[in-house]
């Protein structure tokens, strides 16, 4: 197997996208991270750990996570991803946010899921993200038990002053173009999820009304122009397609994502 074909033998899968880095000391967050898994969910073992990368993690580096954290396997993107010339078909941006974070705005609202296409249930743990404490059940299980969608831990308002001015009103377009029957039952707020830690069903995201709505996310040129951010596309495309039964908030999870100096706990 290559380093740019996703493992397909295991019904699910835990991911993370990270940069490539200079020394190997840089990685230990990410070991840290997976073994903050290994520790604390019982199913580890049962899921693939992918960790989606440019193609600029040398084998060596790759080597060093493995030899720490065995249950660790690299994906190389296609070129399409993290794509310039793509960004740049939408100059001048009105946001002169960095482009490498649009870039992972983007691979989280629409370029993923095709990637996990094998497996039912993906689940999103970013490097910089670690359990503590023993999670007393499986959220896989827990989701498809309750013939749930979509599970988080956090809602929060969008941060992002230009995301909150021009996406909801993309979106309050959209649905009154394509979904008019939606428009008054949908909320296309910035309230979003958390989503560095979500766990979804991937069939969701391949309905073909949901790839629609990313698509015309993608193609409005949005993500580049004004930092839309992924939580808010995920959380507004979560509640335009799916019921309020079919999400569920985890209450008990307690997990640190360090680099936002935050804790569920």
């Amino acid at each position: 197997m290559t380093s740019s074909q996703v493992p397909s033998s295991k019904k699910n899968a835990i991911v993370c996208l990270v940069r490539g880095k200079k020394n190997l000391s840089d990685y230990d967050e990410l070991i840290e991270r997976n073994l903050s898994l290994q520790r604390n969910f019982s199913g580890f073992s049962d899921c693939d750990n992918l960790i989606f990368h440019e193609g600029n993690i040398t084998s060596e580096q790759q080597s060093y996570v493995k030899d720490a954290s065995p249950n660790s396997a690299f994906v190389t993107l296609p070129d399409k991803c993290f794509s310039k010339k793509h960004a740049d078909r939408f100059l001048p941006y009105e946001n002169t946010w960095r482009l490498g974070y649009k870039h992972m705005c983007r691979f989280f609202s629409v370029e993923i899921y095709p990637l996990l296409e094998e497996y039912q249930y993906y689940w999103r743990l970013d490097d910089d993200c670690f359990l503590h404490g023993e999670l007393n059940f499986d959220p896989f299980e827990k989701l498809a038990d309750s013939d749930c969608l979509y599970g988080y831990v956090r809602e929060k308002i969008e941060g992002h002053k230009l995301t909150r001015e021009t996406l909801p009103e993309f979106s309050r377009k959209y649905l009154e173009a394509v979904h008019p029957e939606k428009v008054n039952d949908v909320d296309v707020s910035a309230l979003n999820y958390y989503n560095n830690f979500h766990v979804s069903s991937v069939a969701f995201w391949s309905r073909p009304e949901v790839v629609n709505f990313l698509g015309s996310v993608d193609e409005s040129g949005g993500i580049y122009k004004y930092r839309w951010g992924d939580s808010t596309i995920q959380a507004i495309a979560v509640r335009m397609f799916s019921e309020p039964e079919q999400r569920m908030k985890f209450e008990e999870v307690r997990y640190e994502h360090r680099s936002h100096n935050w804790k569920s706990y």
